[in-house]
């Protein structure tokens, strides 16, 4: 795991690092169109509790494989645990989205402005 400042100084090179008391936290995509399916499967239906969790379920296990098809074994191999975030919520986003609204409104009054481009 090599950040870029370590890759422009290896003032690390040739010693010995430790990860024994390390957290590493590692993020992909893969799985993400396993999730989108799982996802449209239930579009217009309200699951009760064991249904939603048996989606959730079945979701898991596609997005699992799909990291065993993308992924080496002896990368995941070494891995202790993976976590698979459920999509969110349309309430959850609209939530997120009011949020940025009010950051937004309270940069502005700052007088500070935001360009994106392409």
């Amino acid at each position: 795991m090599l950040t870029e400042a370590i890759r422009r100084r290896p003032f690390t090179v040739g010693r010995r690092v430790s990860f024994k008391n390390a957290l590493i936290i590692m993020t992909s995509n893969v799985g993400s169109s396993a999730i989108a399916k799982g996802r449209q499967r239930s579009i217009g239906f309200i699951l009760d509790d064991d249904e939603e969790e048996a989606s959730y379920s079945g979701m898991k296990a596609l997005v699992v494989e799909e990291l065993k098809n993308y992924f080496r074994p002896e990368l995941l191999n070494r891995i202790d645990e993976i976590a698979i975030f459920r999509q969110l919520e349309q309430a959850q986003v609209s939530h997120f989205i009011c949020l940025l609204i009010v950051i937004f409104r309270q940069l502005e009054q700052a007088q500070v402005s935001l360009e994106t481009l392409n």
